[in-house]
């Protein structure tokens, strides 16, 4: 039976220590673990909270998040995003706004092989922003936009999110990396139409300063924002191209690889993992801006990024777990799923509650910590409903994407503005509302056209 007045001064302890700045996977270990005291006795918490946390992580499909990662952090160091930003920004300088564009056709890019939004908002925004300030772009409209193309690494496959979600609910994680390569690719070209109506109406000028004309009141000329490009990005043509066929590669051996049925998607991570390992350093010795910096070192030092990574993912799964046995044992999700299905509104109406959920934790959490936390809530009312599984895992990543920038604790936003010194974090803000309005069309197109997201796995051999 739930005790109203035990969930309560539970949930308001995890508040409590993550406003005071106890590290998340902290806050809802302690948090829980007092809840399992408070619900039972000592004895049956400690036993509780000593078997949990093995239980939790102690399933093979588990290797698939520490593979994603050092893939992800391997292919950051190899001056991938920096490549095919050039590449871009060369073949992108005549459309209207065609750095922005470049922008965000890199995020995408990049989050095909990395995975992370905050790995891709800070690797994309170092190289873009300063170039599209030079060339014109109000500050407020280059942080947005690289705010929000960073979110496009949470979606578009292979996500870590997504197979977190996959391995809470039970769900075929080869059907759910496959079914957001749709949603990823609208996401993109969503951001992407906005940019060139934007420039193409309010300032066409502007929008072709790419093309090589020197923007207004800039110091940096044509042969001078041309060479800027060169040392800030990096490289030659066949470097950039090198870099783009790369990507490719490993995004089509793994995600081909799932979407065939040739691989499992722990083998398809390992694969992936493989691949980046020998292909990356070939690409960084071959490169005509690589730095001294010996691949050995190279390899040492994302083997070392990504385990710690994977410490910290795991540290929030296990805090998450007994946070979750807890929420469990007081049959919190069993309560919540009767008093959903109770409100008398719409099946729409609580899918739309339940997404809008993820948007006030976003405040307090990050994404893994979101994910753990409604998903064991949210998804058996969903499913009781009849929604598919799928459909409600690419809806829950979109919204996790949405609560990454929307004010005023958007961690994208906040990471954005570290990138330089004269960013400040209202410009972020600012910057990101016409690009939310964008997206708030694009979730409602996945809500109203489930076919989106479920026409590829349809064909899926997984």
């Amino acid at each position: 039976m739930v005790s109203p007045e035990i969930v309560t001064v539970t949930v308001l302890l995890l508040l409590t220590l993550l406003l005071i700045g106890t590290p998340v996977a902290f806050s809802l270990g302690l948090s829980g673990g007092l809840g399992l005291v408070w619900l039972t006795n000592t004895g049956a918490a400690n036993a509780s909270m000593g078997q949990v946390p093995f239980s939790a992580i102690a399933q093979y499909s588990w290797i698939v998040v520490p593979l994603f990662i050092f893939m992800g952090v391997i292919a950051s160091r190899g001056r991938l995003a920096e490549d095919i930003y050039a590449l871009l920004t060369r073949l992108l300088r005549r459309v209207p706004g065609g750095l922005g564009l470049a922008t965000i056709g890199a995020s995408a890019g990049f989050s095909a092989v990395s995975g992370s939004s905050l790995a891709t908002a800070t690797t994309i925004g170092r190289l873009s922003i300063g170039q599209m300030r030079r060339h014109g772009y109000p500050i407020s409209l280059a942080a947005g936009i690289v705010a929000y193309a960073g979110t496009l690494g949470v979606l578009i496959p292979p996500s870590i999110i997504i197979v977190v979600y996959g391995l809470l609910t039970g769900e075929s994680i080869g059907q759910l990396l496959v079914a957001a390569i749709i949603p990823g690719i609208l996401s993109a070209a969503a951001l992407m139409v906005y940019v060139i109506v934007r420039f193409s109406v309010k300032d066409p000028t502007r929008g072709f300063v790419e093309a090589g004309r020197e923007a207004e009141n800039s110091p940096v000329g044509e042969q001078d924002a041309e060479r800027t490009l060169k040392v800030k990005v990096g490289s030659r043509t066949s470097d950039q191209a090198r870099a783009v066929v790369l990507v490719s590669v490993i995004f089509l051996i793994v995600m081909g690889g799932v979407y065939g049925g040739v691989f499992t998607v722990t083998e398809a991570a390992a694969i992936g993992a493989i691949v980046a390992l020998v292909a990356v350093p070939l690409h960084l010795k071959r490169h005509s801006a690589v730095s001294d910096q010996s691949l050995g070192t190279i390899i040492w030092r994302s083997a070392q990024e990504a385990s710690s990574t994977t410490a910290m993912v795991f540290a929030i799964v296990v805090g998450a777990s007994i946070f979750t046995s807890f929420l469990v044992l007081s049959r919190v999700p069993s309560a919540f799923t009767d008093w959903i299905l109770g409100l008398g509104i719409q099946s729409l109406g609580v899918l739309l509650l339940l997404l809008a959920i993820t948007i006030p934790l976003g405040m307090f959490l990050d994404a893994y910590s979101m994910m753990l936390i409604v998903v064991p809530l949210a998804y058996p009312a969903i499913t009781e409903l009849g929604y598919s599984g799928v459909v409600f895992g690419i809806l829950m990543v979109k919204m996790v994407e949405y609560a990454f920038v929307t004010p005023p604790l958007g961690l994208n936003c906040y990471v954005v503005a570290s990138v330089s010194d004269d960013i400040r974090v209202e410009d972020v803000f600012r910057g990101v509302v016409p690009f939310l309005l964008i997206d708030a069309i694009v979730i409602g197109l996945l809500i109203a056209f489930p076919q989106l997201t479920l026409w590829l796995p349809s064909f899926a051999l997984t």
